[in-house]
């Protein structure tokens, strides 16, 4: 069942979609809310998923209750009891939560929470991070010298 909200004469430009259990493609609306269902993409100020999983969010606010996300462009990011691919954001929450790459002014990872990857200038809470900022740009500056070398290597067979 979806339910969409058109905008009216009183609130030009806002639009409201509920979604539940379905599959969406995409949503561009002004406040998003999906139970028990997936979207593949959407665009709004306020996107709220419970049970369900976004394969790519532009937000202002993203939150996200028991399912995942695959990459989000937000202002403010939180996930409880979910996943994530990739996280830009200026603010990620995250509990009980895992994710691949987060980059962010301020992260907070609660309690049987972790990451792959953390970019951020303040990390709060108990983190459990596989690659830490310094080890990130060593790793990255190890995968430009190869690349390098492998490009003089193809100059140098011509």
């Amino acid at each position: 069942m979806t339910e969409t909200t058109a905008p009216s004469p009183e609130q030009p430009g806002h639009a409201r979609a509920t979604i539940e259990r379905s599959r969406v493609e995409r949503v561009n609306a002004t406040d998003v809310t999906a139970r028990q269902s997936v979207i593949g993409g959407v665009k709004s100020d306020d996107v709220a998923v419970t049970c369900g999983f976004v394969g790519g969010a532009r937000a202002e606010r993203v939150t996200v209750e028991i399912g995942g996300i695959g990459g989000a462009v937000a202002n403010e990011v939180a996930v409880r009891q979910g996943m994530v691919g990739t996280v830009l954001a200026r603010d990620v929450r995250l509990e009980q939560a895992g994710a691949r790459t987060i980059a962010a002014g301020h992260v907070t990872l609660g309690p049987q929470s972790g990451a792959f990857i953390v970019l951020a200038a303040k990390v709060d809470g108990e983190v459990r991070s596989i690659l830490d900022p310094r080890a990130g740009l060593a790793l990255v500056g190890v995968i430009g010298l190869l690349g390098v070398l492998a490009r003089l290597r193809r100059l140098a067979t011509r």
